[in-house]
């Protein structure tokens, strides 16, 4: 990661002040108190940090208290990011651990490599391909030219998997010699991108040298995606595939899907999914992301019937919706899903059973976009019971800076009762826990007299809700 500092324009504009130079500064004055451009350089990679003088002056100027609070919980590390790091390890692991793997990659150097033939089919035509032809039904595959550099192997396998790699500098032109090999332009384009911004960086700073090359881009990354939803797509029953054009949203043709080779269904409201076990990974991806089917796939619940004569596993699904298993059977492979007001408490509810945890913080955030004076409670008591605690804190903060208009709110008072009757004995200097969390909103960031003046009349209002409820303030 690079930190660039840029001069500060603070002497350019005392002395257009000093000139009468009114444009320049009202140049510079344009700039200040945009919460969307705050927002676009917070995003962008911008650092406000607290801990140093110019952080601390930064928060200090903001000029409205949107984008002081802003910069003061403003996290690099958004919830988008962590999403698709997640995503992207898991997908590591799986390469790594080589689970469920079902073919083996011997390069002359001895490296060996254990993959998936579904993960790499549906990522590269080139991979695809063989696996329909001359590796068809080999579970070994032994790869003797001396050209191929097992290490180059790995690290272009391990983008196959995760659109990121790293690459020492010495295995660049060896990795681009494979690109062209297995005709995967995209890595090539991406490497050469990143060697390119290397160099660049280097020209400017004597004395460096590229040891390594991180290779990524988010096009790659939502490609990736694209690629194994369109996987978890061919094994959709009929009736609830997407529409052809939507099962890619770039322009490059889909790598050719391996032959179907389904030898384990889901059953769920007399619709068939179709899964790929060995060959098409789906046993090594649904369980490795949820222990729930890594039990049911191993029939540790004695739920699965085996068919002798299609050769295939077939498990029942109960009590949960055919569209519903959809969403969770693209969340498994793709880490997307569609969800909308109508299905996303049923998905939820089946990412609570199925243990994955991924899903239900994906449905939390969904839930957070709709937040207003009539659910809140609501959404705050299903962030409780399914263990979301970022959307409690969302409904909770909401409660607070709204609390004019929730004191009169029955639900709400009726939260309030509830709390404090699950303290067992309560006494009267017991504190109430969703009383608590909304003082400390209430007293956190008050830095001007107005913001303390304002929270007071509003912790007012709460000590006369508790009174007129029964509780001594």
């Amino acid at each position: 990661m690079l930190t660039i500092t840029h001069q500060s324009p603070g002497p350019d504009l005392f002395q257009c002040c000093r000139k009468g130079d009114l444009e320049r500064a009202k140049y510079y004055a344009c700039l200040c108190g945009h919460f969307d451009l705050v927002l676009y350089l917070l995003e962008s990679g911008a650092r406000c940090d607290a801990s140093t003088f110019d952080g601390e002056r930064c928060i200090y100027g903001a000029l409205t208290d949107e984008i002081r609070k802003t910069l003061r919980k403003y996290s690099v590390i958004t919830s988008r990011v962590k999403r698709r790091e997640e995503y992207q390890e898991f997908l590591r692991r799986l390469l790594d651990d080589g689970t469920e793997s079902d073919v083996t990659f011997h390069v002359h150097n001895a490296t060996t490599i254990r993959a998936h033939k579904g993960i790499l089919g549906a990522r590269s035509p080139y991979f695809g391909q063989q696996f329909l032809g001359r590796w068809r039904h080999r579970g070994t595959i032994s790869l003797r030219n001396s050209l191929v550099d097992g290490e180059a192997f790995r690290l272009i396998v391990e983008w196959l998997y995760t659109a990121q790699v790293k690459i020492e500098a010495k295995l660049v032109e060896d990795v681009k010699r494979l690109c062209k090999q297995c005709k995967l332009d995209r890595l090539e384009n991406d490497l050469e991108a990143a060697v390119l911004k290397a160099e660049n960086f280097v020209h400017s700073k004597r004395g460096l040298n590229i040891n390594h090359v991180q290779v990524e881009s988010s096009e790659s990354e939502a490609v990736l995606q694209s690629d194994l939803r369109a996987l978890a797509n061919a094994g959709l029953p009929d009736k609830l595939k997407p529409p052809e054009a939507s099962l890619r949203d770039h322009q490059e043709a889909r790598p050719p899907i391996l032959e179907p080779y389904f030898d384990i269904v889901f059953t769920a409201q007399g619709l068939e999914f179709h899964g790929h076990k060995p060959a098409y990974l789906f046993q090594a991806l649904f369980s490795a992301r949820s222990d729930y089917f890594r039990a049911l796939i191993h029939d540790h619940f004695h739920e699965a019937s085996y068919d002798s004569v299609h050769d295939q596993l077939s498990i029942p699904i109960h009590n949960i919706p055919a569209e519903v298993f959809a969403a969770i059977m693209s969340h498994i492979y793709s880490n997307e899903q569609e969800l909308t007001t109508k299905n996303v408490y049923e998905v939820l509810e089946a990412a609570d059973l199925y243990l994955l945890p991924s899903l239900k913080r994906q449905c939390g955030n969904f839930l957070s976009q709709f937040l207003d004076l009539d659910n809140v409670v609501s959404l705050l008591q299903t962030a409780r019971l399914f263990g979301l605690p970022r959307l409690e804190h969302q409904c909770t903060e909401f409660i607070a800076m709204n609390i004019e208009g929730m004191v009169q709110n029955e639900d709400f008072r009726a939260l309030v009762l509830h709390d404090a009757s699950l303290i067992q004995e309560r006494q009267e200097t017991d504190s109430i826990d969703i009383v608590d969390e909304i003082r400390y909103f209430l007293k956190t960031d008050l830095n001007s007299i107005a913001a303390i003046e304002d929270a007071s009349k509003k912790l007012d209002l709460i000590n006369d809700m508790l009174q007129e409820i029964g509780f001594d303030v």
